[in-house]
């Protein structure tokens, strides 16, 4: 059966209050017909490689009802500094690419484990790499390169063009687990990608995400092959 992270007042208002209880700082401070808007403070107590940072953010989280966009923060203290590569202009926090968290919503994420595992991340991770110029956890890259490098984690591809292979044969191929896999392996899919390409095919949110980013991919290589030849040309 699909399974939408579709947000609506009654079913988000549990793991709400969930997530304010775990962040007794953090409060409903509107709610709309569209979105609920919790703003307030957080405090962040971690460690990683020796070093440990216990300190107090202020945000303001949205989460969109009744449509399938994912919920995002916002530094509402302009903490964050603005040469941060994680950072949009308008000060939403970069947490990772769409695909990743939505399948996490979609086996089963709350609020609450969103919070834990990419916002209280998020802000560790800065502190680190103010204090190192290194990302304790790796980093992915912004745009196209970061998309197809979250597919190649997802999907556990061995390189970028294997991963996009992976995904053009999923847009445009019916899963049947005794033909050979897309990879190349000359294995039956059912016996090399196929467990971590099924999620997809059992899931339509997933497909549309998949679609949306094969489009979004496809449009910036036209670009850099513009921008190329337009070199070439000079």
């Amino acid at each position: 059966m699909e399974n939408t992270i579709v947000f609506t007042k009654n079913t988000v208002m549990p793991q709400v209050e969930r997530m304010l209880v775990a962040y007794p700082n953090l409060h409903i401070a509107e709610t709309h017909e569209d979105s609920i808007e919790i703003t307030g403070s957080i405090v962040v107590h971690r460690t990683f490689n020796d070093y440990t940072i216990r300190k107090t953010y202020d945000l303001k989280v949205i989460i969109p009802l009744g449509c399938e966009s994912l919920p995002y923060v916002i530094d509402s203290s302009k903490y964050i500094n603005e040469t941060y590569p994680h950072i949009y202009t308008n000060r939403m926090l970069c947490l990772e690419t769409d695909i990743v968290i939505r399948l996490r919503f979609i086996e089963g994420f709350d609020l609450l484990a969103w919070m834990d595992e990419y916002v209280e991340p998020y802000f560790f991770s800065y502190e680190y790499y103010m204090e190192f110029g290194q990302f304790p956890f790796g980093e992915r890259s912004h745009g196209a390169l970061g998309l197809i490098e979250s597919y190649k984690e997802l999907l556990h591809a061995s390189d970028l063009i294997q991963a996009k292979n992976l995904i053009e044969f999923m847009l445009y191929h019916n899963y049947r687990g005794h033909h050979d896999c897309p990879c190349g392996s000359g294995l039956r899919i059912r016996n090399c990608h196929g467990i971590y390409m099924l999620p997809f095919y059992k899931n339509n949110n997933l497909m549309t995400q998949l679609a949306i980013d094969l489009n979004s991919l496809e449009n910036e290589l036209n670009e850099y092959k513009k921008r190329i030849n337009k070199n070439k040309t000079k």
